[in-house]
This record gives structure tokens, sequence and C-alpha cells, in this order.
């Protein structure tokens, strides 16, 4: 008896390789499967381990203000060196490099 064929394999092969994002993610906390919509629905927290990822300024506000709420203000304000800081180069040169 003929335990191997070559003729007609059972095994599939896959002739390309996906590389699209399939929206599944592994929690850098407990390392289990959780996909990025269930992620997004759960403000950023793993919902197996409650582990709280980072939010950028953008989510935080989006996740504690209503929608259109939130207006802005001070947005002409722009750091000083009123000090005269110096370190290993003066603070107002370090200014210099922020697009204020």
């Amino acid at each position: 008896m003929k335990l191997f064929n070559r003729d007609s394999p059972k095994i599939k092969i896959q002739s390309s390789k996906k590389d699209a994002f399939s929206g599944w993610l592994k929690c850098t906390h407990c390392e289990e499967l959780i996909h990025a919509q269930e992620l997004q629905d759960n403000l950023s927290c793993c919902p197996k381990c409650d582990y709280h990822y980072r939010l950028s300024a953008d989510e935080r506000l989006k996740s504690i203000a209503d929608v259109d709420s939130f207006q802005e203000l001070f947005q002409d304000l722009a750091p000083v060196d009123s000090l005269q800081f110096v370190d290993s180069e003066p603070y107002s040169e370090r200014l210099l490099l922020w697009d204020w």
C-alpha cells in the first residue's frame, strides 16, 4: 500500500501570500487576539484584560467631548524662554525647531 502519492497531493498549496491587513491584532499585554474594530469600539481598551492603549490628543477629545462641541482656545500662543534656560543649546534655539 502506498502512503504518499506525488501525483495528487492532499494539501492545497497557496500560491500567493496575502499582505493585506486582516483587522486582527495581538494585545501587547495579554497577547490575546482582538479585532481592531472591537478595540476601537472599546475606546482603545483590550476587552479581555482591560489594558489601556495610548490615545492621541484627538482621540482623547473625541472620547470625552460631544460631537462638534469642542472649540480650541488660544491657538495663537507660543512658548517663550523667560528664564533664558541653557543646556547643551539655548532653549530659544530649540523652540525654533518646533512648528508653532
